[in-house]
């Protein structure tokens, strides 16, 4: 199993890794100042991808060794949704995707809840939604309260789309790491493989469940049902103070780091902030 995972791993970081140096090749022979921007965009996408596809291996070597724990905190219900919509609206109007988000009022409560695992569970599954969507679609996010039930779950979260869909042949194996999809239909779509089945863990370990139902050209649909608790409004701390912009200008910094590169790029970006750094080699 482990020998499969590295290969596949090593596979699909190879291919954005490859984009990198390629590209980056070209920049430095280009003298046309335009087309030199564009590599680097195209370096910067695929570096991007390679980093969210060694944060995804990682998040998965953590859960499967048992070291990812939930660290619930009060936060607001509503908090979490505007982030999540936030961050994917711009996707979603690019291709001209109707991104259509229902909640009830009661999610907007302040909920005792990992926020991070909860953002990442709906950051997935509804990015995967606008990926595999084509131009003019609808992606529609709802939830509703459940009855009470020998799960302990409360609430039902439901992300669909009316997208490319799965193959039958794949759905058996959806949450599997690196279960990717290879169809003429999803054109350029990147990803790593592991976004479903760190979800998949993650709703384990919330103590809910993930289902999902698809049909090719038609569109799919994930359920997911999580046990969230709501803190009442008396006991929660006061998270309305925000905390001031400080100004690092005149500051001294003293940076710990043994790679040249890395303290070449912070040297950079904390002089462009005023800072003046000193840099020790290790620890």
């Amino acid at each position: 199993a482990k020998s499969a995972f590295l290969s596949n791993m090593s596979h699909d970081m190879r291919t954005p890794l490859n984009a990198v140096l390629g590209f980056t090749d070209l920049a430095l022979r280009e003298a046309d100042t335009e087309k030199k921007q564009e590599y680097l965009k195209k370096v910067k996408s695929s570096g991007a991808l390679l980093l969210d596809l060694v944060d995804d291996t990682l998040d998965l070597s953590r859960i499967e060794s048992g070291k990812l724990v939930l660290v619930p905190e009060a936060v607001e219900g509503q908090v979490i949704w505007d982030s999540v919509v936030t961050s994917l609206r711009p996707a979603a109007e690019q291709k001209q995707i109707s991104l259509l988000i229902e909640s009830p009022e009661d999610l907007h409560q302040t909920l005792w809840v990992d926020r991070l695992k909860l953002q990442k569970v709906l950051l997935n599954l509804i990015s995967n939604a606008i990926k595999y969507t084509p131009l003019g679609g609808t992606v529609r996010v709802w939830t509703r309260r459940l009855p009470a039930s020998g799960t302990g779950c409360t609430h039902l979260i439901t992300v669909e789309d009316n997208g490319i869909g799965i193959s039958p042949d794949l759905l058996p194996e959806i949450f599997e790491p690196f279960s990717q999809e290879h169809r003429a239909e999803a054109g350029n779509v990147s990803g790593t493989g592991l976004g479903l089945a760190i979800v998949k863990r993650i709703v384990d370990l919330m103590n809910g469940t993930i289902d999902v139902q698809s049909k090719p050209h038609c569109g799919t649909r994930f359920t997911v049902a999580l046990p969230l608790v709501t803190v009442e409004s008396g006991k929660q701390a006061d998270r309305s103070k925000s905390e001031a912009c400080v100004s690092l200008a005149g500051k001294k910094v003293l940076l710990c780091e043994d790679n040249d590169l890395n303290a070449e790029i912070v040297n950079i970006l904390l002089r462009e902030k005023g800072v003046d750094m000193d840099r020790a080699a290790n620890g």
